[in-house]
């Protein structure tokens, strides 16, 4: 009786999930396009942002940092920023997932996003859609291109959204700093195509 209610929600988030499963190609392609013309700019500013600024993107700007610097070997302004809670550490879960992929959040402290923040970014990276209407919904004029990161997955997903993982299990940490890592290494690689 168990596994016939699993097979049932399995197949209900399957069929839930057929729409963003179609439209990835097209989604990953206008990204990708953004992402090379980007990478034209010899000190690209990116900025990262999730609801609460202590796990999701904090991580993805650490990654970008480290990747952009192997690959490039010169500066960019790499941000990340939040919608509430300013001057909050990641909670432990997310510093000792992040420790396991080699990344260092001990001295991040959440900050809020702000029209400065936002528009002097060539690019903003959120990790849902709905961050965009939030994003929009906050900041006056937001002039610059809006990304969902999980739109750039070289990988097939389920869903474009990158999941939160506060407040989960070590294994949710690290399928989503998983990912979140390999569409960062994907923004790092169209960007180094676009120069």
């Amino acid at each position: 009786m168990n596994s016939g209610g699993s097979r049932a929600r399995r197949l209900a988030r399957t069929v839930r999930n057929a729409p963003e499963r179609a439209l990835h190609g097209r989604l990953r392609e206008r990204a990708s396009r953004v992402v090379r013309a980007i990478g034209s700019d010899p000190t690209p500013s990116v900025l990262f942002l999730c609801y609460g600024n202590i796990c999701r993107s904090p991580f993805a700007a650490a990654v970008m940092e480290q990747a952009f610097r192997a690959a490039w070997r010169s500066s960019a302004e790499i941000h990340s920023a939040g919608f509430f809670g300013p001057g909050r550490t990641p909670p432990d879960d997310a510093l000792a997932a992040a420790l396991r992929r080699g990344v260092t959040l001990s001295s991040h402290r959440s900050r809020l996003v702000t029209e400065r923040l936002a528009s002097g970014s060539d690019c903003i990276f959120v990790m849902e859609p709905r961050q965009e209407v939030e994003l929009r919904s906050r900041v006056d004029g937001v002039g610059v291109p809006v990304l969902v990161l999980g739109d750039l997955d070289p990988a097939e997903l389920e869903v474009r959204r990158i999941a939160d993982p506060y407040g989960k299990a070590d294994l949710f940490f690290d399928a989503t700093f998983e990912r979140i890592e390999r569409c960062v290494h994907e923004v790092v690689r169209l960007m180094s195509a676009g120069r």
